[in-house]
């Protein structure tokens, strides 16, 4: 995960994240379900960044896993 980057839109340069959170398996510890990278402040200092992320401006309201009503994931699937 310490490798994950972006390529900027010219190419010349790749960005780092400046964080992740993931879900542990404690039974696996190399097995991640799901990890959410942060890109902030990357983006700040790389404005043509920002196009390849949802612009949230505000912390959605607490709701019950019940209420919610979708998700939405990128990714790409791997062996591992």
């Amino acid at each position: 995960m310490e490798d994950l980057s972006l390529l900027g839109r010219d190419g010349r340069q790749l960005v780092t994240s400046s964080g992740v959170r993931h879900f542990n398996d404690e039974s696996n510890p190399h097995y991640r379900d799901l990890a959410a990278f942060e890109f902030t402040k990357p983006c700040q200092e790389y404005p043509d960044l920002k196009e390849r992320f949802f612009d949230f401006r505000e912390v959605p309201p607490a709701a019950l896993n019940t209420d919610i009503i979708c998700a939405v994931v990128a990714g790409f699937p791997s062996k591992d």
